[in-house]
C-alpha cells in the first residue's frame, strides 16, 4: 500500500507537473532561440553558449521550477530499503531531473544525474534513453570524440527502438560534425531522417542534410532536400520553407527564374518577415551577373526589411563595402565597414580582418575629406563676385524650395490637429471603441503635447518637472536659432564668410597638396590603383606645390606608368626629372638602375643589423654613412623606410633637432603611407613642439644639477680611466648619493658625467674640491642643470651655453 502511495503520487502530482512545466519551458525555448539559416544549423534547435549568471538559491527559471519538481519527488517518494529502490518511478524522477539541467546549461550536475540512474538503476526501461543524454552532454562539453565511440557502440547493439535509434544517429551526426567528419554525418542524417514522421523536425534535418551536401557541391542531392521541404508547405515551420526556397535559388544554373521566383514570395504578404532574407539573396544573385548597382539597391532593402537579424545585417554591411571597395568608392566602403565592426565582437578573427581593412581605409577617408572640403573653399576663393552671387543665388532657391516643402507638412499637420473628433462620423471598427478615444487624435495630441513641453515624466507637478537635460536640449536648440533667418537668404552671408587673408589661402593650399601627395601615395602602394594615384598626383602638380613635392610626385608618376605599361609616357616623366632635378635623389635613381635595383632582398635585415650595431655602439657617422650606401643599394626594399628612421636618430645623437626634424620631415613625406612615415608624423606633431626650446633657464629654477667634465677626441680608455678616477673620490663622500657617466656629444666632444647634486653652490664646492685632486686638476670641467644639459644634448649648442 505504501508502496503505491509513493509511486502513484510521484507520477501524477511531481512528475506530472514537472514534466508539465519542462515542456512549456522548451517551447519558450523554441520559441525564443533564432536559427541563423546563413550557418550550418545545429541538430538540436539549443543554444549552448555560456551566460553571465549567477546560480543562487533565489534565481528561479522555467528549468529550475522543473527540477524542484524532481527533486521533491525524490526527497519525499524515494523508498531506498537495504540499498533497493522500490519506488518504480523514481528512475523517470533522475530523468527530469537530468533534462531539467540539462537545458539550464547546468551540464555536470546533468551529468551526476544521469550517471545515478545508470548505476543504480541498470534495468530500467530508459537505461539506452539515459546513455544518449549521456553522450549528448559529452557533446555539450567538447568531448565529441568520446560521443562517437559510445554512440557507435550503442548503436551497433542493436537494442535501440526506433525513437532513440533516431536520436543517437542525430547526436553521432553533430559529434561528426563537431570534429570536422561531415561525410560520416551526412551517413547518421539519412538514416535519422527515415526514422522520424514529425514534418517540422523532418524539415530541420533535410534543410541540414542538404546544408551539408551544398559543402560537398552535390546541388542535385541537396535540391532534392530542398524540394522535399517546399512540398510540405504549411506543414512546417515557415522559416524552413523560405530558406529552402533561397538554398535551391542558390543551386540554380537559370539566375534569371531564381529572381523571379524570390521575387514571387516577396510580394506574399505572409513572407513579410523574410524580406530581409529575400532581398539579400536577390541581391547576391545580381552580384552573380556582375550587376552591383542592383545588388547594392536590394542589399539597402534587405537592411531596411530585417527583423532581429544581426548576423544578416553584418553580412549585407560587409557586402555593400566590399561593392564600393571594389569599385573604388572608398568613402562608402569605410562607411559601411564601420557598421559592419558595429555587428561583430571585437575578440573574433573577423572582426580583426575586417578591422584591419577599416584601418588601412583610414587614411584614404581623411585625405579624400580633406581635398574636398578644401577644394571647396579654394573653389569660392578663385571665383569672381559675380559668379560668387549666382553660386548662392542657386543655393539660396533651393533652401527656399525645402522651407516652403517643410511648412506644407506643418500646415497638414495642423490642419489634422484642428478637425473636430466629435463631428467624425465613426467607421464601423471605432463602433466598438470607446467614442473619445481615436488613435489618430491620441497620436496627433501625444506628438503636440511633446513639442510644446518636452518629455515629462508621469509625476506630480509635472509642468516643473523638466529634467537637466530637457533643458540642456532646449538651450542647444535656442542657441542654434540665433543665426536670423533673413540671414541664410541672403549671398552676401555667405559671401563674407569666404577667406580673404593671404595667410588662411596659403595655408590651405599647403594642407591640400599635402593630402594630394599624400593620395597618390596611398593609392599608388597600398591599392595599386595607379590610374587613381596619377589622377591625385597630377591635380597636385596642377596647383603649383611647394618644389620639394614635385620630384617625388613626379617620379611616383613614372613607377604608375611603368606599371601601367605606358613606356611612352614614362621616358616623358623619366626625362623631365633628370632634366629639371638633376641633383634629386630621384635622378639618381634613374641614371644608375643597375645599383638602384641591387638584389638584396635575402641580406636586407642582416645590413639594417649591421648598421644598428653601429648605432647602439655610439658611431653614429659610421651608421648614417652605412644608411646612405645602402638606401641606394636596397632601392625600393620594405626596409628602407626602418633604414630611414634608424639614419633619423643616429642624425638626432650627432647633429641635434634641427637635422633631425628635416630627416622626420623627409620621412614624413617619402613614406608617408608607412609605419615609419607615420610615426615621424606623430612626432613632428606631438614630441618635438615639446623639445623645440632653446632657451637655457636659470639655475635658480632648478634642483638637479650635474658636474661635466669635458673630453676632447679622447679615447674610450681614457675616459673610462677618468670614470674610475672620479668613483673612487666620491665613494668617500657618504652623505651623498652621486653616480657616473660616459655621455656622447658628438664624434669629437666625450663627457665624463657626475649626477646627483640637488644645489648649484653644492655642485660648484664639490667641483673646486674635486678639481684639488692631481689626477683631475687638468680636466676642462663645468656645472650644469639637468634641464639645460638635455637642452644642451637635444640642440647641441654647447658653445652658445659655455658663452
Amino acid at each position: 500500500m505504501n508502496k503505491s502511495f509513493h509511486s502513484i503520487t510521484t507520477k501524477y502530482n511531481y512528475l506530472y507537473n514537472g514534466n508539465l512545466l519542462l515542456d512549456n519551458a522548451l517551447e519558450s525555448l523554441n520559441d525564443q532561440e533564432k536559427d541563423n539559416f546563413w550557418k550550418l544549423l545545429p541538430l538540436e534547435k539549443y543554444n549552448s553558449e555560456e551566460i553571465d549568471k549567477d546560480f543562487q538559491n533565489d534565481i528561479q527559471t522555467p528549468f529550475s521550477q522543473a527540477e524542484e519538481k524532481a527533486v521533491l519527488a525524490i526527497q519525499k517518494h524515494s523508498m531506498n530499503i537495504n540499498g533497493k529502490e522500490e519506488n518504480p518511478i523514481m528512475d523517470e524522477a533522475y530523468l527530469l531531473l537530468g533534462k531539467s539541467r540539462y537545458y539550464d546549461k547546468r551540464f555536470i550536475p546533468s551529468l551526476e544525474a544521469f550517471n545515478y540512474i545508470l548505476f543504480k538503476y541498470p534495468t530500467s526501461q530508459y537505461i539506452n534513453h539515459v546513455k544518449i543524454w549521456k553522450e549528448k552532454i559529452n557533446i555539450r562539453l567538447g568531448q565529441s570524440e568520446t560521443a562517437i565511440i559510445n554512440l557507435k557502440e550503442l548503436i551497433l547493439d542493436n537494442k535501440l527502438e526506433n525513437q532513440d535509434l533516431a536520436e543517437a544517429n542525430i547526436y553521432l551526426a553533430q559529434a561528426y560534425i563537431n570534429t570536422r567528419s561531415q561525410d560520416s554525418a551526412t551517413s547518421c542524417i539519412k538514416t535519422a531522417r527515415q526514422l522520424i514522421n514529425e514534418k517540422p523536425l523532418r524539415a530541420r534535418y533535410n534543410y541540414i542534410l542538404g546544408q551539408l551536401y551544398d559543402d560537398f557541391k552535390y546541388k542535385d542531392s541537396a535540391n532534392t532536400l530542398y524540394n522535399e521541404n517546399i512540398s510540405y508547405k504549411r506543414k512546417i515551420p515557415r522559416e524552413f520553407l523560405i530558406h529552402s526556397h533561397i538554398r535551391r535559388t542558390t543551386n540554380t544554373d537559370s539566375i534569371n527564374n531564381s529572381i523571379i521566383e524570390l521575387q514571387e514570395l516577396v510580394e506574399n504578404i505572409e513572407n513579410k518577415p523574410f524580406l530581409g532574407s529575400l532581398f539579400h539573396q536577390i541581391a547576391l544573385l545580381n552580384l552573380r551577373q556582375q550587376k552591383d548597382s542592383v545588388a547594392t539597391k536590394f542589399l539597402n532593402r534587405s537592411l531596411e526589411s530585417i527583423v532581429n537579424d544581426e548576423y544578416l545585417e553584418r553580412v549585407n554591411y560587409q557586402k555593400l563595402a566590399e561593392i564600393n571597395f571594389d569599385n573604388n568608392e572608398y568613402l562608402s566602403a569605410g562607411l559601411y565597414y564601420d557598421s559592419t565592426l558595429t555587428k561583430l565582437e571585437k575578440k573574433t578573427k573577423l572582426y580583426r580582418q575586417i578591422k584591419r581593412k577599416r584601418d588601412n581605409l583610414k587614411d584614404v577617408i581623411l585625405y579624400e575629406n580633406i581635398t574636398k572640403h578644401n577644394d571647396s573653399i579654394l573653389a569660392l576663393v578663385n571665383m569672381s563676385n559675380d559668379d560668387r552671387e549666382e553660386y548662392f543665388k542657386s543655393y539660396i532657391d533651393e533652401l527656399r524650395r525645402i522651407e516652403e516643402k517643410r511648412k506644407k507638412e506643418e500646415k497638414k499637420q495642423t490642419d489634422f490637429g484642428s478637425q473636430n473628433v466629435f463631428d467624425q462620423q465613426p467607421k464601423a471598427y471605432d463602433k466598438a471603441l470607446f467614442y473619445f478615444y481615436n488613435p489618430n487624435a491620441v497620436a496627433y495630441g501625444k506628438s503636440a503635447f511633446t513639442k510644446k513641453w518636452g518629455k515629462r515624466k508621469l509625476v506630480n507637478n509635472w509642468r516643473w518637472s523638466i529634467q537637466f537635460d530637457d533643458l540642456k536640449n532646449k538651450d542647444e536648440k535656442i542657441t542654434i536659432l540665433q543665426v536670423p533667418k533673413d540671414s541664410i537668404y541672403s549671398a552676401d552671408y555667405y559671401i563674407n564668410r569666404i577667406p580673404n587673408s593671404s595667410i588662411t589661402i596659403d595655408s590651405l593650399k599647403l594642407v591640400t597638396n599635402d593630402a594630394y601627395y599624400k593620395l597618390g601615395a596611398i593609392y599608388k602602394d597600398q591599392f595599386k590603383e595607379f590610374e587613381i594615384s596619377n589622377q591625385k598626383l597630377t591635380t597636385l602638380l596642377s596647383n603649383n606645390p611647394e618644389t620639394f613635392l614635385i620630384p617625388p610626385a613626379k617620379y611616383s608618376i613614372y613607377k604608375n606608368y611603368i606599371s601601367l605599361g605606358e613606356e611612352m609616357k614614362a621616358a616623358q616623366i623619366k626625362e623631365d626629372i633628370i632634366i629639371n632635378y638633376p641633383t634629386s635623389k630621384y635622378a639618381e635613381f634613374l641614371l644608375n638602375p643597375k645599383t638602384a635595383l641591387l638584389d638584396t632582398e635575402n641580406n636586407s635585415m642582416e645590413i639594417y643589423n649591421t648598421i644598428y650595431d653601429e648605432y647602439n655602439n655610439q658611431n653614429y657617422l659610421d651608421a648614417i654613412a652605412l644608411c646612405n650606401t645602402n638606401i641606394k643599394k636596397l632601392y625600393e626594399s620594405p626596409i628602407i623606410p626602418k633604414i630611414e628612421m634608424l639614419k633619423a636618430v643616429s642624425i638626432a645623437k650627432e647633429f641635434g633637432y634641427k637635422r633631425y626634424m628635416e630627416q622626420l620631415s623627409f620621412i614624413k613625406l617619402n613614406y608617408s603611407n608607412s609605419i615609419e612615415g607615420k610615426e615621424a608624423e606623430f612626432i613632428i606633431k606631438n614630441v618635438l613642439p615639446i623639445l623645440s626650446s632653446t632657451v637655457f633657464l636659470d639655475n635658480d629654477k632648478s634642483n638637479n644639477f650635474k658636474i661635466l667634465y669635458q673630453f676632447s677626441k679622447a679615447s674610450e680608455a681614457d675616459t673610462e680611466n677618468f670614470v674610475t678616477i672620479i668613483n673612487e673620490e666620491i665613494n668617500e663622500i657618504e652623505y651623498l648619493e652621486l653616480n657616473t657617466s660616459r655621455d656622447y656629444y658628438n664624434n669629437i666632444v666625450t663627457f665624463v658625467v657626475l649626477h646627483g647634486l640637488k644645489s648649484y653652490d653644492g655642485a660648484m664646492g664639490l667641483a673646486e674640491m674635486l678639481n684639488k685632486k692631481p689626477d683631475i686638476n687638468n680636466k676642462m670641467s663645468f656645472v650644469v642643470s639637468s634641464a639645460n644639459y638635455k637642452t644642451i644634448q637635444i640642440h647641441k649648442n654647447l658653445e652658445e651655453y659655455l658663452k
